[in-house]
């Protein structure tokens, strides 16, 4: 029986860390024999920074649309592939609004070895908004498949549906996010190493997303401190988002000799991110943007979310398990010069050693070659719920309102 492996969303493709991690999915499923399926909204569109990656992973994009009467449809395309009941089918979707579809399509289109998760890879994306009235008609949705075909990245997306929705189970399994590890050179460590005193290079990688990732704001201030005490370093900021005005303005109030060792850049492709990961002696984020940092050595300070600040728990080879640098899940904050200077401060052989645990931790935790087969096999394991046609007329009707806002917000 073949296997294929859909990735569905509600939302653009855009850059980001769920569009990173369905490309990452995307990998292990070409090199497992997979079948692989890109699943979109039909009114969505995919980032052409993408489009090349999906086409060398031999991924087939398809679009669904769907109406009020719970009739979910794949739209007719150029890519002409289709999936039927001798395949063994296992969707994976990010958010309630594509959950739902997939259930209903599931159900529609008689698929019988077809498996659904919904995988919470942020804080609030088990959530439809953040007003609980709003969410209440999802209530019994989220409660009744808690850890079932809902499943969770860590320890604080558990957390914050628990909290939000008042679930009373006792479940704390989650996957982490999968990386696919590549190797490393010793001896180009060693030489990083020998030059990091020389002029340390420390880099941020975000979406200019605030509060969220409002700690980009508070690194800013975080290096006027260093700098002035250290005047050999410099820092590479990469991104953009709404908020990149707030960014900038906040740059502009760095003193000249500040900002003429701070370098901006908007756009990267995703593929082409590891040379700067590479050419960086520290690298402040969070999220997955700290797996890529270890994959390639590079020493990281976890960022706290919802900042604007410059706070946080500690390294990733220590905070492993606390990727979005959630207070709640750790003993002590730092500030970022503090922990810059530490790596400032440490010796060529410490630099060296905190490289190495860097990688062996997310090789460790993070090897995709194990996360994904642990999905699968709990997918397999479970049995998709039924959609009330009460909350498939509401989730309709909510998706709509919430488009034609975002259309307007756009304008």
């Amino acid at each position: 029986m073949k296997n294929v492996l859909v990735c569905a969303t509600s939302y653009d493709f855009n850059v980001g860390g769920v569009p990173g991690y369905y490309i990452r999915m995307f990998e292990w499923a070409e090199k497992n024999h997979y079948d692989s399926v890109l699943l979109l909204r039909a009114d969505r569109k995919i980032d052409e920074s993408w489009t090349k990656q999906l086409s060398r992973l031999n991924v087939h994009i398809k679009y669904y649309s769907f109406t009020l009467f719970s009739n979910v449809k794949i739209a007719k395309s150029m890519d002409s592939y289709t999936w039927s009941n001798d395949q063994k089918i296992n969707i994976i979707t990010s958010d309630i609004h594509c959950y739902i579809r997939m259930l209903a399509m599931q159900k529609e289109q008689g698929l019988v070895n077809c498996y659904t998760a919904l995988y919470i890879l942020h804080p609030n994306a088990s959530r439809v908004m953040e007003n609980k009235i709003v969410n209440f008609p999802y209530a019994k949705l989220l409660k009744e498949n808690f850890g079932e075909t809902i499943i969770f990245m860590d320890r604080e997306t558990i957390y914050s549906c628990r909290k939000f929705y008042r679930v009373c189970i006792g479940y704390d399994e989650y996957f982490r996010l999968g990386v696919q590890i590549q190797g490393i050179e010793e001896d180009f460590l060693k030489q990083k190493a020998a030059e990091k005193n020389k002029q340390l290079h420390v880099l941020a990688v975000a979406r200019m997303d605030f509060p969220f990732k409002g700690y980009l704001l508070g690194l800013l201030d975080s290096f006027a401190e260093v700098s002035a005490r250290y005047p050999d370093v410099k820092l590479t900021v990469i991104g953009s988002g709404k908020d990149e005005l707030a960014f900038y303005e906040k740059l502009n109030t760095l003193n000249a000799s500040v900002r003429e060792k701070i370098t901006c850049i908007k756009n990267v492709p995703y593929s082409e991110l590891d040379r700067f990961f590479k050419d960086a002696h520290l690298f402040v984020g969070m999220g997955t943007t700290l797996l890529d940092a270890a994959n390639c050595a590079v020493p990281s300070v976890v960022a706290a979310a919802f900042q604007c600040e410059a706070e946080s728990p500690g390294f990733f080879h220590k905070e492993y398990d606390n990727v979005g640098g959630n207070r709640l899940f750790c003993e002590k904050m730092y500030s970022f010069d503090e922990l810059i200077k530490n790596c400032i401060c440490c010796s060529n052989e410490q630099y060296y050693d905190i490289c190495l645990q860097s990688y062996h931790t997310l090789k460790q935790f993070y090897d995709i070659n194990r996360v994904m087969p642990e999905i699968l096999a709990h997918m397999e394991k479970t049995e998709n719920p039924g959609i009330g046609r009460c909350l498939y007329i509401y989730d309709y009707f909510l998706t709509g309102a919430k488009t034609i806002l975002q259309a307007l917000l756009r304008k």
